[in-house]
């Protein structure tokens, strides 16, 4: 989802982790409902796809994949690359928190949202059960963020719609910029953008997106490995 500040403190209170999770969802999810009633989703598909994908950055790039045409094996496999540093995030936490039991583990994992996650690891001490209420309302916000930006954009005269679009473009800007920090960041950055940018030029097929995120990716662990060298040299 989007990147959220995250609350500074040793012992959060719980109140104080469910507001930034608002100030986030809220307008993002709105954006999201929005863009899906003018690109023409029907309501059902934006509360499936808040319901059961539920992931702003996945959801955002379907609004794009659905108009360009990409399809369904495109689509997953960029949502999995986009969700891939979620495998970093549940370990990390459950060693946090420490002795959560299986069932505990599995009922948070689907809900786990980088704002989440920043918020429970920034906290002195966190338990399981306060992991899944913040969890829960970070969910909740998101569904029914959505859904009320589609309805409230579906009773907006049509007229007002096309300038509209421009909300997407800088929902992609408000998560982009933040994350790029330093040089490395921002190389990573330019390698995926500009490689998007070539093949779209080119006009080859729409799956090149998918070649831009892996390039990104590549680059990213590169960065990272070399980092580690250095450390220990």
């Amino acid at each position: 989802m989007s990147q959220l500040p995250v609350a500074a403190g040793k012992n959060l209170k719980m109140y104080n982790m469910f507001l930034p999770v608002s100030m986030g969802y809220i307008p993002s999810g709105i954006v999201f409902g929005s863009i899906s009633y003018i690109l023409g989703l029907k309501f059902y598909y934006v509360l499936g796809l808040s319901a059961f994908v539920y992931s702003g950055a996945v959801q955002s790039a379907f609004l794009g994949f659905w108009s360009t045409g990409l399809e369904i094996p495109g689509i997953l496999l960029t949502a999995f690359l986009l969700n891939l540093r979620h495998s970093f995030y549940g370990p990390h936490l459950e060693r946090k928190i420490g002795g959560l039991s299986k069932i505990a583990i599995f009922a948070i994992a689907p809900f786990l949202t980088d704002e989440v996650y920043g918020l429970a690891i920034s906290a002195g001490s966190i338990t399981g059960s306060k992991v899944m209420k913040l969890a829960m309302w970070a969910y909740l916000n998101w569904f029914f963020a959505s859904a009320a930006g589609f309805l409230l954009f579906s009773h907006i005269s049509t007229k007002y719609l096309a300038d509209l679009t421009i909300a997407l473009s800088a929902l992609f800007l408000g998560l982009f910029v933040p994350n790029v920090k330093g040089k490395d960041t921002a190389i990573v950055a330019i390698t995926s953008i500009a490689i998007a940018a070539i093949f779209r030029l080119s006009g080859v097929s729409a799956y090149y997106y998918i070649v831009a995120i892996f390039a990104g990716v590549i680059a990213g662990v590169a960065f990272s490995m070399a980092g580690k060298v250095k450390t220990h040299d």
